[in-house]
């Protein structure tokens, strides 16, 4: 699909050999399917070119976790730039989930009590969240 879009065969090879190589083209086919025209999906997946060849020097297993994101963003010289490779990755990781880890919620050391006192509150005082009040009061 990527050569909807792109040409000459070093690019394509040069898109393809990236950490997501594989999966530039259905994010080509994505953006086709969106109806995006053909010169705003090829800077799209030039971003992504870019941020690619920057992962699979910077990844060292199959996904590409949220410090690399990091990392590249910290990279780019301008806020527009950041803002720009924010989007196209966000994108990416709605195309091919499978490719990006999840990144890991920090623990609060507090979350088991809050949800013990929440418990006692519920069982032994009958006590409900507020959302669960205001939904049940618009219905």
């Amino acid at each position: 699909m990527l050569e909807l879009y792109f040409k000459y065969p070093k690019v394509l090879c040069r898109l393809r050999s990236g950490a997501l190589g594989a999966e530039l083209d259905h994010i080509a086919a994505h953006l086709s399917e969106l109806g995006y025209k053909r010169g705003s999906a090829k800077v799209y997946i030039g971003r992504l070119g870019k941020f690619s060849a920057f992962a699979a020097c910077h990844i060292k297993a199959q996904t590409i976790g949220p410090e690399v994101i990091d990392c590249y963003l910290r990279s780019l010289r301008t806020g527009a730039s950041r803002t720009a490779a924010q989007t196209v990755i966000e994108l990416a990781r709605k195309v091919a989930p499978g490719r990006f880890s999840v990144p890991r919620a920090a623990l609060d050391p507090h979350q088991i009590l809050l949800e013990a006192y929440r418990d006692y509150l519920r069982g032994v005082r009958g006590l409900e969240c507020a959302a669960t009040i205001k939904v049940r009061l618009s219905s």
